[in-house]
């Protein structure tokens, strides 16, 4: 069986721009879409019919997901034995786990172990790439505290107490926490004030440092 030097699944329009400046390079291109949600039983899985049509390697592909699911609960169960994720938490070992992650992926980018279209292979070389970059715009910060303190000006206080007091009261419970948290927010407290209020119950978290 012959197989694609680029194969992208669930292409939308960044994956058929990557396969167009692959395909211009000289490599052999293989797209594959995802069916319409009817096609599939209403369900999130590829279209095995419509995969096979494109592609005869579709089996290697839902091996690799088997594959994958499988190591999403070997880790599940690795939380679990580390004593859940508040302890993995307080532990580093999600910290660990993620500069770990980072420092293995830059390595095999650098050795050209892990290949990524559009960043290792089948770059857009021109000299002045078309980049859509994001502007911050600076008066955003300016109308953001302006609807703050119209907000402020124009909610019921004596309402937003009353929420916050309750929120303080549930936090010194073993009661669930989110409705009374709801209720203020319905009240138009502001997420600092609603912090505000129960870091003198449960403190400030402060990482541990890694390194």
């Amino acid at each position: 069986m012959t197989h694609p030097d680029v194969l992208i699944v669930g292409a939308g329009l960044a994956g058929l721009s990557a396969a167009l400046t692959a395909r211009e390079q000289g490599a052999s291109v293989t797209v594959i879409e995802r069916a319409p949600l009817e096609q599939r039983g209403g369900n999130s899985r590829f279209s095995i019919g419509a995969m096979r049509a494109v592609y005869s390697g579709v089996d290697d592909i839902e091996k690799l997901t088997g594959e994958i699911e499988a190591g999403c609960f070997e880790y599940f169960a690795e939380v679990d034995k580390r004593g859940g994720v508040v302890q993995c938490i307080e532990d580093n070992f999600f910290q660990l786990e993620l500069a770990d992650a980072a420092y293995d992926l830059h390595r095999r980018k650098e050795a050209g172990e892990r290949q990524i279209v559009g960043v290792t292979k089948y770059r857009d070389e021109s000299p002045n790439p078309a980049l859509d970059l994001h502007h911050v715009d600076e008066a955003a910060a300016a109308r953001q505290l302006e609807r703050l303190r119209k907000t402020k000006a124009n909610r019921d206080n004596a309402a937003v107490r009353t929420a916050l007091e309750e929120i303080v009261r549930v936090a010194q419970t073993d009661e669930n926490i989110m409705p009374a948290t709801i209720a203020a927010v319905k009240a138009r407290a502001t997420g600092g004030e609603i912090i505000n209020a129960l870091r003198p119950i449960f403190g400030t978290y402060v990482e541990k440092p890694v390194f």
